[in-house]
C-alpha cells in the first residue's frame, strides 16, 4: 500500500483522526535505515511530528479561547 504524501499544511491535517495518521507511524517503523535513506527518514519524520505538534498547539489555542464553558 502507497500512502499518500502527508499534507503541507497543518489545517489540512488537523481533521484527521489516529486510523488516518497511524500508517504513517508504522510506514516509518518499518522502513529500512540505511546510511543513505536516514537523512529521509528523518525529514520524513520531522515534517509528521511538526504536523501533530502544530496541530495539538492550535487545537490547545482554541480550547483556552473557548470560554463558553
Amino acid at each position: 500500500m502507497t500512502l499518500p504524501p502527508l499534507p503541507e499544511r497543518v489545517e489540512d491535517f488537523d481533521g484527521l483522526n489516529w486510523d488516518a495518521i497511524q500508517p504513517y507511524y508504522d510506514e516509518l517503523l518499518n522502513r529500512d535505515l540505511t546510511p543513505d535513506t536516514t537523512p529521509q527518514w528523518l525529514a520524513d519524520w520531522s515534517h509528521l511530528e511538526a504536523l501533530l505538534d502544530d496541530t495539538y498547539t492550535a487545537l490547545h489555542i482554541a480550547y483556552d479561547l473557548d470560554t463558553a464553558d
